[in-house]
């Protein structure tokens, strides 16, 4: 049985190592700070198609499925205004490019300079950032890009997204409301810095950086945003929901 420096091998029912971890974590007194930036930095440079539901971004799928997307969420969102949009978490430009189609003026926001390097050959019209512009933008949009941030500080990077919307203009944000955990998963994050050991377990790349999956309570949503209910879209590009927030004091209830 794998167990941390210090920690003693004994368990109680109903143990996991991911607990075991924790529990020895708290007697111990120490804290473990992911900095989930360095590593979406890292999949930039060794795979930066491999951080969406499509890993093989040759592929025509990959790319149709953002078109996919870009449709049913347009559909769903209602009427605004098709001028200016911002993608945070942009990526290589999966969901930016099609947006590109709908909008004179798109912006895609990521914290991987690979990532933007590829978006730029993508979606060359577009202007690419690695910080959140104050806008205002028609549409905020952010898909598959919260779950891998912890949600204290998803959430304050939603409010400040939420400032970035224009008059008449929409939040649409996408986050997974649950998730389900291995044990290795917990390990791996408990104790970041033996990725590497975890990785070689697994048979992956042994530099393949961590990539954190969080789920998002509908209270902590609603106490970002105000009163709003989720909402699943007609394609949804994989397990969770969208919540959609208008300016001037409306919020989609539909």
């Amino acid at each position: 049985m794998f167990c941390p420096p210090g920690a003693r091998a004994d368990t109680t029912k109903g143990d996991t190592p991911a607990k075991m971890i924790a529990r020895w974590k708290k007697k111990n007194k120490i804290a473990v700070l992911e900095d989930t930036d360095k590593h979406w930095r890292l999949w930039g440079e060794l795979d930066p198609y491999r951080g969406v539901c499509y890993p093989d971004g040759l592929s025509s799928e990959f790319w149709e499925s953002g078109e996919r997307y870009v449709k049913s969420l347009l559909d769903g969102i209602g009427p605004v205004e098709r001028s200016r949009a911002l993608d945070f978490g942009c990526g290589v430009g999966r969901i930016l490019r099609p947006l590109s189609t709908q909008f004179p003026h798109v912006t895609g926001v990521d914290v991987s300079p690979a990532m933007l390097t590829h978006a730029r050959r993508n979606v060359p019209d577009a202007e690419l950032l690695d910080h959140i512009p104050p806008g205002p933008f028609d549409l905020v949009h952010s898909c598959l890009v919260l779950q891998h941030i912890p949600v204290k500080r998803g959430l304050e990077i939603i409010q400040k997204l939420q400032a970035c919307v224009a008059s008449g203009g929409v939040l649409a944000v996408q986050v997974p409301l649950k998730v389900r955990h291995s044990g290795i998963y917990g390990m791996k994050h408990a104790l970041p810095a033996m990725r590497f050991l975890f990785n070689a377990v697994q048979e992956k790349p042994l530099r393949e950086p961590l990539m954190q999956m969080n789920a998002y309570p509908v209270e902590e949503i609603e106490s970002a945003l105000g009163p709003c209910k989720p909402r699943w879209l007609e394609n949804p590009p994989c397990e969770g929901a969208i919540f959609i927030w208008r300016r001037n004091g409306a919020v989609d209830r539909d």
